[in-house]
């Protein structure tokens, strides 16, 4: 099971590290053209600031493990519109390479959705994922999401195209998923 809590400055160094010890492309892969690499201080300064107000559309998570109460991940929750009922899922992470294969993503996205539909009380939840992450693509299914859209080259990177999914889930669904 995982808890989330507000992101930070304490956990800017865990981020960092993270990010830092892999590559430009796993940067890009789960925080799109958000940070450079190599991912700073000063970047996440500038990430956190307006974040996690209670009448604010942006709130960004340090994910913990609630057995071990140690930080596995990352997540944001952003374009909260209370208007249309919608909130997008973005900058899932879950940081250790040796914690990823466990279910964290699946739990990372249960505990996304409580906030969104049962705390919220919004109508529908969404999320981005590139077409090469295979693994998240499963993940976000399995978690109860459906595939809407692929944006066709619609991210670019050192010159070179990628695909983008939109995929979805709805309260209704996400109710029936509940029980």
């Amino acid at each position: 099971m995982v808890i989330l809590e507000f992101f930070t400055e304490v956990d800017f160094q865990t981020l960092i590290d993270w990010n830092n010890d892999l590559s430009e492309r796993f940067l890009f892969q789960w925080a799109g053209h958000e940070f450079e690499y190599p991912l700073t201080k000063e970047q996440l300064e500038k990430y956190l600031d307006g974040a996690n107000r209670p009448d604010g559309n942006r709130f960004i998570y340090r994910v913990i493990d609630s057995n071990s109460r140690r930080v596995i991940g990352h997540l944001q929750i952003s374009g909260r519109d209370q208007d249309h009922g919608s909130a997008q899922i973005t900058r899932v992470l879950v940081g250790e390479q040796s914690d990823r294969g466990k279910g964290y993503g699946r739990q990372i996205i249960h505990a996304a959705c409580q906030l969104i539909f049962d705390q919220w009380g919004m109508h529908r939840a969404s999320l981005r994922v590139f077409d090469f992450n295979r693994a998240a693509i499963s993940c976000y299914e399995k978690a109860g999401f459906q595939m809407e859209a692929l944006f066709r080259e619609a991210r670019k990177m050192n010159g070179q195209y990628f695909d983008l999914c939109e995929m979805s889930l709805l309260d209704h669904e996400w109710c029936a998923l509940k029980y």
